[in-house]
């Protein structure tokens, strides 16, 4: 699996649910969760694309940030989901100063 975004749906009604993610983490190791916060032109890395063990989710909570991988480049926004890989070298730039929602699911196997 590489990097993709699924943007928010729009939901109505009184109760509405939308699935934007799955993954296979076959058992996961160990699940974290945090935010992060990118002020506007802010990078992670600073330079080039970095890598990890872990399969990472993110949610775009407020502004826009820029998702970049060796095959693509994704901009997201406010309800965007982001799921990324085990071992897919990516960054995250912040096209306005931005707010992200994340969870970091380790498998039980090297990937």
């Amino acid at each position: 699996m590489s990097t993709f975004l699924r943007k928010s749906p729009e939901l109505t009604g009184p109760y509405a649910l939308a699935m934007l993610a799955s993954i296979d983490a076959d058992q996961a190791r160990r699940v974290e969760c945090g935010i992060v916060r990118f002020g506007r032109d802010a990078r992670s890395p600073a330079t080039g694309l970095h890598t990890n063990s872990r399969h990472e989710v993110a949610l775009v909570l407020k502004g826009r940030v820029l998702i970049e991988t060796e095959n693509a480049r994704f901009e997201a926004g406010p309800g965007d989901c982001i799921v990324g890989s085990p071992g897919e070298p990516h960054a995250t730039t912040g096209l306005e100063d931005a707010e992200l929602f994340f969870v970091l699911i380790e498998p039980t196997r090297s990937v």
